[in-house]
């Protein structure tokens, strides 16, 4: 899980990728169908308090598709994800 490349992505409310405003939610691309919620959890917990971890799975399967989302207590959480 470590040795992954991952993408990044700040999803605004009003569906625009770019802004100004910060946001608590990150979309991580290049998520391992072996990844689990707690995997994710603990790996992100390095940069700040995690509320939520959304794994997201095909509807018709019910396979884990290869991003989620992780949302932290806080903003600057979010940016010293993108920014490393």
């Amino acid at each position: 899980m470590l040795n992954q490349t991952w993408t990044f992505f700040c999803p605004q409310a009003d569906g625009q990728s770019e802004s100004s405003e910060s946001t608590k939610k990150l979309f991580v691309g290049g998520v391992k169908e072996s990844d689990s919620e707690d995997d994710m959890r603990n790996l992100f917990s390095d940069e700040g308090v995690v509320e939520k971890v959304e794994m997201v799975s095909d509807k018709q399967t019910g396979k884990q598709k290869p991003f989620c989302f992780i949302t932290f207590e806080d903003t600057d959480c979010t940016d010293k994800c993108v920014c490393k």
